[in-house]
């Protein structure tokens, strides 16, 4: 289209010259500099070629015969050349330092926010609409009673070197996933395949006693242990992507060696091209994806200490398309002309926690920890401590997850705190010396971290010690806590709904004692009872009353102080298009498929 309008504009201008030309007898210089300037206006012409080629001396028919040459070899220029290739699209986002691993087997969160770029699973969700889409699986069966799924791979699929994709990539991904000497700690998320938690916790040692089989290279079927309607939602989670054997074999997973630079295999639309895991994390294209090609070629994720607090100044240096705004910063840019205008808010399925080690005095009496839950003024941590960031939190779960219920919130103020600390034999705190919380030491979790110290200190007389870790070390903790079962006092921490807002994802796997994402160590028979039985109802409605009643339970009993629903607010350049930040991202970008960068 826009070699045809230049073509265009080069015939009318000349039309345009020789009208005027015709006009004249003998042409001037003056008659010819105006010809010329009108030729050139809006042509490629260059003015200075034309100028010392025309004749000025003679006749019309002379100057008209030179111009037509001149302009028919600049219009044949534009018709032939070759377009100039567009420009790189490269964005360049913030995060944390990676502590941990970014396997997709062995990570407990780690790099969540770049993993669903790498790998395609049976199934994506689109988080522009929200639904869920095909990915490697073209389409799928669910049995009558939903315990049986079977999916279809598209044909002609490839990983990133070549490599056909086959329904054995997800058999032995999940397979590895669950095996007991992977040690994954998601692998509980997978406990609703028939067998699936027998094999992961070593009652069986056969592989082939998991619902999972592999009917040809490109069907493979799934045996459920239950009903679980939601399953193909499921199987867009990270844990349920599909990993490269041979570049597993090969490289070892000791360190995610197999994952670095020049040893990944992917099959989703990028490759890591750089992975310096105190600096940054370079995702590039995988040319070999037979998937929609994304408008981003290139993905940098600059990493930091603390990226809440510290992305925005990077923003501003001109080194970020994107920041984090935190509450020590969002007056300030609510307030600057230029910043507000970049502002972004998002409601995100995510609560902050306070966790308890149930199984550790004091706090193995339900008493206690509820006492220390009304001894948290959340109104005043939110808006004063956190400057408005947040939403106070008086249920577990966030809004939009299913079990969500304002009948459930915690009611009770700092007399009945009192009350009860003293019915558990700590009257005014007495004989109370909590180490707590084992968190970060940066940012808002630090400010999070004294405010709770002074309320608890303030409203219950407990002498409150902080234990407050930088990343790394705080990633080795948490280790740890999973390996060796260390016990502990209180610890923040922060459930993120990543992919699904499922109630799975939030009851069964952060409060079933068999997978305990949070490390309570908390057991209540009634609650259990009403968890597993949410799991495979296939009834929404009636699984909502029954979640419903958990998070009632789960309230009262209190393994967790729920301390506030996440926003997420953030600074975007104009000319950053197509991001999403849905209630399953976290607030994070961790789809680039719908974003591109404008020409700026």
């Amino acid at each position: 289209m826009l070699k045809s309008n230049r073509t265009t504009s080069v015939v009318l201008c000349l039309t345009l010259a020789l009208v005027m030309l015709a006009a004249c007898a003998t042409p001037t210089p003056e008659i010819v500099e105006k010809v010329i300037t009108q030729v050139v206006k809006e042509t490629v012409v260059q003015k200075e070629m034309v100028k010392e080629t025309v004749i000025v001396e003679g006749t019309p028919q002379v100057v008209e015969k030179e111009v037509t040459r001149i302009v028919e070899v600049e219009k044949e220029k534009v018709v032939t050349a070759t377009p100039e290739p567009a420009p790189e699209q490269v964005l360049f986002v913030p995060l944390t330092r990676l502590g941990g691993s970014i396997d997709p087997s062995l990570s407990y969160g780690q790099g969540y926010e770049f993993l669903p770029n790498l790998f395609d699973g049976l199934t994506r969700v689109d988080y522009t609409s929200s639904k869920l889409v095909a990915a490697v699986a073209e389409k799928w069966d669910i049995s009558e009673d939903a315990t049986v799924f079977t999916f279809y791979l598209k044909d002609g699929l490839e990983w990133s070197d070549g490599t056909p994709v086959t329904a054995g990539d997800f058999e032995y991904s999940w397979l590895r996933t669950l095996d007991p000497e992977t040690q994954s700690p998601t692998a509980s998320d997978m406990y609703c395949i028939e067998g699936a938690e027998a094999y992961n916790k070593g009652e069986s040692s056969d592989p082939e006693s998991v619902g999972i089989r592999v009917v040809d290279d490109l069907t493979l079927e799934v045996t459920l242990a239950g009903p679980r309607p939601a399953f193909a939602r499921d199987v867009s989670g990270v844990v349920y992507f599909p990993l490269p054997e041979w570049a597993i074999n090969e490289y070892g997973s000791e360190g995610d060696e197999w994952m670095k630079p020049g040893h990944i295999t992917t099959n989703g639309p990028y490759v890591i091209g750089e992975l310096e895991p105190d600096q940054e994390v370079v995702l590039v294209r995988n040319e070999n994806y037979k998937g929609d090609r994304p408008a981003i070629d290139k993905a940098t994720w600059v990493l930091f200490e603390h990226y809440m607090a510290q992305s925005l100044l990077a923003f501003e240096a001109g080194d970020l398309d994107m920041a984090w705004v935190s509450g020590d910063d969002l007056e300030r840019v609510q307030d600057d002309a230029k910043l507000g205008q970049l502002l972004q808010e998002y409601q995100i399925g995510a609560t902050c926690f306070c966790t308890f080690d149930t199984t550790n005095p004091p706090f193995d009496d339900p008493r206690v920890r509820l006492a220390f839950s009304l001894a948290v003024n959340r109104e005043q941590l939110n808006n004063i401590i956190l400057k408005g960031t947040y939403d106070p939190a008086y249920t577990a779960v966030p809004p939009k997850v299913v079990g969500y219920t304002p009948d459930a919130a915690i009611t009770g103020d700092v007399e009945e705190a009192k009350r009860l600390l003293a019915e558990a034999g700590y009257p005014n705190g007495e004989g109370l010396r909590v180490i707590a919380p084992h968190g970060s030491s940066g940012g808002e979790w630090r400010l999070l971290a004294e405010a709770l110290q002074a309320m608890w200190q303030e409203n219950l007389g407990v002498t409150i010690e902080l234990n407050l870790m930088e990343s790394k070390a705080l990633s080795a903790y948490s280790k740890k806590l999973v390996e060796e079962t260390l016990p502990y006092d209180i610890r923040i921490g922060r459930r993120i709904t990543v992919l699904s807002s499922d109630p799975v994802n939030w009851y069964n796997n952060l409060f079933d004692p068999d997978n305990d994402w949070l490390r309570t160590r908390w057991g209540n028979e009634q609650f259990l009872d009403l968890i597993r039985e949410g799991r495979y109802e296939q009834d929404l409605e009636k699984q909502a009353e029954i979640y419903q009643e958990a998070e009632k339970v789960l309230l009262e009993d209190m393994p967790v102080i729920p301390l506030y629903h996440t926003v997420a607010r953030w600074v975007v350049q104009p000319y950053v298009t197509g991001l999403v930040f849905p209630a399953e991202s976290a607030g994070q970008i961790i789809d680039l498929r719908p974003v591109s960068i404008q020409a700026h």
